[in-house]
């Protein structure tokens, strides 16, 4: 009596077998498109604007970069001098739209290594493109020593942050300082005025706020975008028109940004 041939059954295991195989890959592929999907979405660096980020090791921030995509180009302020992360805006008078945290004290533009914050892996790899394609005269590096006056270093500040994009927008801006703390308004007037942005108003609110927002009159415009990103408040529109396109109040519980 003969056996039966083995080979019909072997052939539909095979068959079995690729077809498993396949599915498997197809369901990683998927996987990893979804996954870079939502890191491009939160991706926080429109590869158009300038760019801010800080290099913090050690809770004290070591070099803060500029970086423009279009021409490649950036300008570093490398920091001589003790200046904690949460004192950036308030001793500089510039807030960064990332940090970048180090284990290590390189440079970003050395060793592009480090814990992002505000940042994904895709907006640090095309901030390093940038800064491998700036040519040598649209690299700008700086060093400033800490302490300094402030009208000092807003001179260096500013002339190597200055947001065109904002500065060419010349929207208005005012500043109502809802909160217990004198001068705070001061603080954030100094940080918008370094980024180019034009600060219209500075006024103390009549009574105190715990919320702060920014409000806005009009379309939505590139400034907003940005002082919404940086500052961190919600964002609102204004039924009527005030007396600036942009009415950021400080409440108590965002006077730690300044």
């Amino acid at each position: 009596m003969k056996k039966k041939s083995a080979e019909p059954q072997d052939s539909k295991s095979l068959k079995t077998f690729f077809l498993y195989s396949a599915l498997v890959c197809i369901l990683i592929f998927v996987a990893l498109a979804i996954k870079a999907f939502f890191i491009i979405k939160a991706s926080t660096f429109d590869g158009t604007h300038q760019f801010i980020i800080a290099v913090v090791n050690k809770d004290q921030v070591k070099e803060v970069i500029a970086f423009q995509p279009d021409p490649p180009s950036f300008a570093r302020v490398a920091i001589n001098g003790v200046l904690s992360q949460d004192a950036l805006g308030s001793t500089l008078g510039v807030i960064p739209d990332a940090y970048i945290i180090k284990s290590n004290d390189t440079s970003f533009l050395d060793n592009p290594s480090g814990r992002t914050k505000n940042m994904t892996i895709v907006d640090m790899l095309r901030l390093v493109i940038i800064s491998k394609q700036a040519a040598p005269q649209n690299k700008t590096q700086k060093e400033i020593k800490l302490p300094m006056e402030p009208i000092v270093s807003d001179r260096a500040i500013s002339s190597v942050f200055k947001d065109e994009a904002v500065a060419s927008e010349n929207v208005s801006v005012q500043i109502i300082n809802a909160t217990q703390t004198p001068g705070i308004g001061k603080r954030l007037e100094r940080v918008i005025t370094n980024m180019g942005g034009n600060v219209v108003a500075i006024s103390t609110a009549y009574r105190k706020e715990t919320n702060s927002t920014i409000r806005y009159y009009g379309e939505k415009t590139y400034t907003l975008e940005k002082l919404g990103r940086i500052i961190g408040f919600p964002i609102e529109k204004l039924d009527q028109e005030a007396i600036a396109d942009i009415v950021i109040t400080i409440g108590e519980k965002g006077e730690k940004r300044f």
